[in-house]
């Protein structure tokens, strides 16, 4: 049976990988285009229309806090809240 300070040491390595997935996949999306990042905000979220979105940190940032919510993007990129 697992001690409670394992339990507490499996947490925080799983927070930390996710965090880490939150920057591989916010490196990913600054890759793409304006263009490709509105079709991709479209098709995961309820937004149908995307003009709105003007540039292409605009669009990253609303992919990921519909994602992974607002609290943990912060938290893996630094952002001020």
């Amino acid at each position: 049976m697992k001690s409670f300070n394992d339990f507490v040491t499996e947490n925080q390595t799983s927070d930390e990988w996710q965090l880490e997935q939150i920057r591989k996949e916010h490196a990913g999306l600054k890759k793409k285009s304006l263009k490709d990042l509105r079709n991709h905000a479209a098709s995961v979220t309820k937004i149908i229309d995307t003009s709105g979105l003007t540039s292409k940190d605009q669009a990253i940032t609303h992919i990921l806090t519909n994602k992974h919510g607002r609290k943990k993007c912060v938290k893996a990129l630094g952002w001020e809240e």
